[in-house]
């Protein structure tokens, strides 16, 4: 029997598949009715914790101890939490639906990742700051306590119904994130097909609508045979480790690309202080991947699966119709 959170996942992914289909306009203004609701709620909850704070002299103290691992043990939750912060590069991917990418997509990563990271920290800020416990557990410890729950246990605290105004926020996200990953899934795809890395039938564009229908539509059928059969909760960890290893790629790619070609080309953005920064970015991904492995040995099986899934067909199938391609074209 399949349980009924393995319903609601399949159901959303057919249907943000289909919104995908119809085109980048109707995806982008999915998108934003469900984010300015998911930030809507977001702002009540830190006001209210703002002003719960501002009346409870002694609201520091759920601060005390707030690090009993150090640093260490910071690290370590980034390993699980860092997921959360994931998503910023989904916008590089609408490179070629977009106006002056060059301008634009730099702009976007950076304001995006500077408004999640404030409202991130201000809602943790608010739930540990404005809670509070009948048993005098410290709030952070009650939070950790509660695992997934613990947000909406500590508002629950401090704003009646607050529990399910997390709830609604949560599952807003998660449809928020459903519909990004639906774009950018389908846009890989076809980039993948159109320079023969997967079947070059993904790189067909839909005649009415302008959008990669064919990847769209197969990207969806994956997703929703994976959500339907494996743990729901093992297919994140699994998707956290294959984040990790896809921006080791892209920080060994940024040296890469900088040492072949320079300045010969025009960059729309430049990471400073190179090369120190994408080497720091290499082994952190390493590092926290490596942590997965450790607390969760069948994220990283999921992973391999996957990965050598998509290795068999690349060499059995598309690598043979990549060289017939390409050849020809070396050779003239």
């Amino acid at each position: 029997i399949i349980s009924i959170d393995k319903i609601i996942a399949v159901i959303s992914i057919i249907l943000f598949t289909y919104i995908n289909i119809k085109g980048a306009s109707e995806t982008g203004k999915t998108g934003t009715i469900v984010t300015v609701f998911q930030i809507a709620i977001i702002i009540i909850l830190i006001c209210v914790g703002v002003w719960t704070i501002n009346s409870e002299p002694s609201w520091h103290m759920n601060f005390s101890d707030f690090l009993p691992l150090g640093i260490s043990g910071l690290i370590a939750a980034m390993g699980l939490t860092f997921i959360a912060f994931e998503g910023y590069e989904i916008i590089v991917q609408t490179g070629e639906e977009v106006k002056s990418p060059k301008r634009n997509i730099p702009r976007a990563i950076f304001i995006s990742l500077a408004i999640v990271v404030t409202l991130y920290c201000l809602i943790a800020f608010v739930a540990i700051g404005a809670s509070h416990t009948e048993d005098g557990t410290p709030t952070w410890k009650f939070i950790g306590n509660e695992g997934a729950m613990g947000i909406s246990k500590a508002v629950e605290s401090f704003l009646p119904y607050g529990s399910l105004l997390v709830l609604i926020a949560g599952l807003v996200s998660t449809l928020a994130a459903l519909n990004a990953t639906t774009f950018s899934s389908s846009r890989v795809a076809f980039a993948m097909g159109r320079h023969y890395n997967l079947p070059h039938q993904l790189s067909s564009i839909h005649t009415k609508n302008k959008t990669p229908h064919i990847a769209t539509l197969i990207s969806g059928i994956i997703m929703a045979i994976m959500a339907s059969i494996l743990p729901l909760e093992q297919i994140a960890l699994a998707s956290g480790v294959i984040f990790l290893l896809l921006f080791t790629q892209v920080n060994i790619a940024v040296i890469t690309i900088r040492r072949m070609y320079g300045d010969k080309l025009k960059y729309g953005f430049k990471i400073p202080f190179f090369p120190i920064v994408p080497i720091i970015g290499i082994f952190l991904n390493l590092g926290l991947a490596v942590y997965l492995l450790i607390t969760s040995p069948l994220s990283w099986v999921i992973t391999i699966i996957w990965v050598l899934a998509g290795f068999t067909i690349y060499r059995l199938y598309t690598f043979k119709r990549e060289i017939d391609h390409y050849a020809p074209i070396i050779t003239s």
